[in-house]
């Protein structure tokens, strides 16, 4: 039997350690990178299975997409930033197809070793290397990689602008960034929608599967905070990236970015 669910689900009282998630203009300064790493090996073992209900089952499709996104330049050398439990740097090895070498970097050691046993089950283990890495001083060379993706990370870097910065330089010439995240729909009513089903429905979902519900709702503090499409395609530009695009999905509960290196 299910036991009533914690109090932070209801709205009473604060949740221990809140981490402080700052406005759309600012770059989340105030939160503490190690504390998000904490929590997300915390909720490493649950992690998929709650972003399959959570999505409603979309999330698969939706990293497929922005997958093909990168086949315009022929990528054999791919890095997967924020990988966390492998999905993205596995969807990447399924649609480029042939003998890429992916790299997947993420700051959560449990979530990589989750990965890890994923991409021995899938047989992708050879394709595939993951390493602890910060996304903010990634630890390869200039002009390394003819792609660089992320999928549902760009939120919880806590310097976004450095992090692009290291993105571009990590690329060659002509090589293609392709950035997915949750997001917040033009609509106002959509958005509102959205809103209260990440900040009330999401908790109890998670509560649900037994995971640390209080995590899920960091992620409605996240996506309240994100800079709106045109305004990440503004910080992309602004790091030296062209042809900036997006593409928003699911009436704009998410949104893909596309982006080339110069």
């Amino acid at each position: 039997m299910i036991s009533s669910p914690p109090f932070y689900l209801s709205g009473i009282g604060k949740r221990k350690e809140k981490m402080k998630v700052k406005s759309k203009g600012d770059d989340h300064e105030e939160r503490d990178s190690e504390q998000v790493s904490r929590m997300f090996d915390e909720i490493s073992g649950s992690y998929d299975r709650l972003n399959r209900v959570i999505s409603l089952g979309r999330d698969l499709a939706w990293r497929r997409m922005a997958a093909k996104a990168t086949l315009d330049v022929c990528p054999k050398k791919i890095l997967d930033v924020c990988s966390g439990t492998a999905d993205m740097a596995i969807e990447m090895a399924r649609t480029v197809g042939g003998n890429p070498i992916i790299d997947g970097v993420d700051f959560s050691p449990d979530a990589l070793d989750s990965g890890s046993k994923k991409l021995k089950k899938t047989g992708l283990e050879k394709v595939v290397r993951l390493k602890v890495a910060d996304a903010e001083s990634l630890p390869f060379d200039d002009s390394s990689y003819d792609a660089v993706t992320i999928a549902f990370g760009l939120r919880n870097i806590k310097d976004r602008n450095r992090a692009l910065f290291e993105f571009k330089r990590v690329l060659r010439t002509g090589g293609r960034f392709v950035c997915l995240e949750f997001s917040r729909p033009d609509n106002r009513a959509l958005r509102h929608l959205v809103m209260f089903y990440l900040r009330n429905v999401v908790p109890l979902i998670a509560w649900s599967f037994r995971a640390d519900a209080g995590a899920y709702r960091y992620l409605a503090e996240t996506v309240a905070a994100f800079p709106d499409a045109p305004d990440l395609c503004g910080m992309l530009k602004d790091a030296g990236f062209v042809n900036t695009r997006y593409k928003q999905l699911f009436l704009g509960s998410a949104v893909i970015h596309i982006a080339d290196k110069p």
